[in-house]
């Protein structure tokens, strides 16, 4: 998925549930923004690294999930993750790419059969509705 996308999300996310949108639209957009810094600092440090790779570590269902847990009493972190979980990880999973339970090496789960092509329509069209469905049809 794209960042407006993920952005999309987050807000939605933000407004339906009264969370903080600017920390739900920052989760939405960490998993990409951390790959890109480990891409860019990180490898550029340690010369033996050639890249970081797409959807691994920073885009785990696993450890979404255990800092969702383990921040729930503390509303900003946790509306963070929620940003990352939701806004960003499960539209991630409904592309052909999905994404990793641990660490993106071997396991990777999609939802709604992972049919989606970043960039095309269907994925604005799946955002939009997803979207709807954060903003109006979950909160009530």
């Amino acid at each position: 998925m794209t960042w407006p996308s993920h952005i999309l999300a987050g807000v939605a996310l933000a407004k339906g549930f009264n969370l903080s949108l600017p920390l739900t639209v920052a989760g939405s957009l960490a998993p990409d923004l951390a790959e890109m810094l480990v891409g860019r600092f990180v490898c550029n440090y340690w010369k033996g690294l050639s890249y970081a790779a797409h959807r691994t570590w920073t885009h785990s269902v696993f450890f979404a999930s255990l800092f969702l847990l383990a921040s729930w009493n503390i509303p900003p972190v946790r509306d963070f993750f929620i940003g990352v979980l939701f806004g960003h990880l499960f539209l991630d999973a409904m592309t052909t790419m999905g994404v990793p339970i641990l660490d993106g090496r071997k396991r990777r789960i999609t939802v709604f059969g992972g049919k989606l092509h970043t960039w095309s329509l269907g994925e604005f069209v799946t955002a939009l509705i997803t979207a709807f469905v954060f903003y109006a049809v979950i909160p009530s």
